[in-house]
């Protein structure tokens, strides 16, 4: 049910989570992952920015909404999950190729590429995070997989978003 808190029902827990931002190809991975646990996990409704790439009928008892209203994403949710590219890939490529060309490190997790990308980033994951206070559940939390992910977790924990956990994967 839309708006549910987590609630234990016949040994079930049920959850309703948002992703913001679904252009992180590790999402594939994750979803499969924890969908293939519905014995032990139901997350019967998915909203989201961005979650047209996703294919739904592999998961036909769950309900997914798309949407660009990021007000109608996060209402009513338990867990948001974040990956958010702001100034998208062109954002990215402009980054690193003037870190570059000035000869320092420019990938987006470190170095200047990083700290600009985290620049741009901690305004638009406050505004999630301040909006997420307003209408999601309470008690919900936000897994931050933007990059830099520890830079961009630490300012929302500075600016008092105590419910957010930062999530940074590794080669394997």
């Amino acid at each position: 049910k839309k708006g549910a808190n987590v609630a234990l029902t016949a040994g079930i827990v049920c959850i309703v989570l948002a992703v913001l931002g679904i252009g992180y190809f590790l999402y594939s991975y994750f979803f499969s992952d924890l969908f293939s646990r519905t014995e032990e996990v139901q997350v019967p409704q998915l909203v989201g920015q961005y979650f047209e790439n996703f294919n739904e009928s592999q998961y036909p008892d769950l309900t997914f909404e798309v949407t660009s209203d990021a007000r109608a994403a996060l209402t009513g949710v338990d867990y948001i999950i974040t990956t958010i590219r702001a100034g998208e890939d062109a954002g990215r490529l402009f980054d690193e190729q003037t870190c570059l060309a000035h000869g320092v490190l420019g990938q987006e997790t470190t170095g200047a590429g990083g700290f600009a990308m985290a620049i741009r980033s901690v305004p638009t994951l406050v505004y999630y995070c301040t909006l997420a206070r307003e209408v999601a559940n309470p008690g919900h939390l936000i897994f931050n997989f933007t990059n830099p992910s520890g830079i961009i977790t630490q300012a929302l924990r500075s600016k008092g978003f105590d419910n957010v956990y930062g999530i940074c994967d590794a080669p394997s």
